[in-house]
């Protein structure tokens, strides 16, 4: 009966830190969106059997109100027709690359990407997300120059 009340209580302790962590990191903070010059930013999306996901989200990505960034597709030995679905997008920001390294997970396509990178800001995002509005870069990069010291932004997807 021990065992059982220990293991409640510890998946009543798990929970609670979740939910506190859950709560404490959802809130959006309003952000000034000024007229100064943004430095340039490489998007970077690596994709392996997205399908369609992988059409919407660079279009999305395309379609922020930034002036100047470049997006990185990077297709990770997808087996189905997922690169099929970028052949239709004609823009000069987007770029399409094929991973040279079949090794598992996207550590080594994301690397060979930020070798392709012309800026030195890069975003990640995933093949299946999209940005929460068309300030998404301008927002993420905002908030990187706010302090000098950060040197990473990170969000929280809440779907």
């Amino acid at each position: 009966m021990i065992f059982y009340s220990i293991l409640i209580f510890s998946l009543l302790v798990i929970t609670a830190f979740w939910l506190w962590f859950y709560i404490a990191n959802r809130r959006i903070y309003p952000v000034e969106i000024t007229n100064k010059k943004l430095p340039p930013v490489t998007v970077i999306i690596a994709y392996k059997n997205a399908g369609q996901h992988i059409a919407t989200t660079v279009q999305a990505v395309l379609d922020q109100k930034y002036s100047d960034f470049e997006v990185i597709a990077i297709n990770d030995f997808s087996s189905d027709d997922s690169e099929s679905y970028l052949s239709h997008i004609n823009d000069a920001k987007l770029i399409r690359l094929r991973a040279t390294l079949d090794l598992p997970g996207k550590k080594a396509a994301l690397s060979e990407a930020i070798s392709h990178a012309k800026h030195d800001i890069l975003l990640f995002t995933d093949a299946d997300c999209l940005p929460s509005s068309d300030l998404w870069i301008k927002t993420m990069v905002t908030k990187l120059l706010d302090d000098p010291k950060t040197e990473i932004v990170w969000v929280i997807v809440v779907a």
